[in-house]
């Protein structure tokens, strides 16, 4: 077997073998800089809808403290009213000695 058989028969395989497995690296390096790339962008995106998120919260929570502060007001209003007009109830029964 001459030199140039040997580099035909195993060399050129060889070299064939290593190139495919050198541009599967390659490729493999850019597939894997775009998923980093897609990933800051998610995380990017999932920390501004986050943060909206809070700020809405405590827009909404805010609110309702402000109604609910407001049904207090009423509550205690009618209440109020409730115990006067008990008073009277029981200034009537009196007078008509019920």
């Amino acid at each position: 077997m001459t030199n140039t058989q040997l580099f035909l028969a195993i060399g050129l395989p060889i070299l064939v073998i290593l190139t495919s497995l050198a541009i599967s690296m390659w490729q493999i390096s850019g597939v894997r800089e775009d998923l980093r790339e897609n990933m800051r962008q998610m995380r990017t995106e999932m920390n501004a809808l986050r943060t909206e998120l809070r700020t809405e919260t405590k827009e909404a929570l805010a609110t309702f403290n402000g109604s609910l502060a407001g049904i207090r007001d009423d509550i205690k209003t009618m209440t109020g009213k409730l115990a006067d007009l008990d008073t009277r109830v029981s200034v009537i029964e009196e007078r008509l000695k019920i």
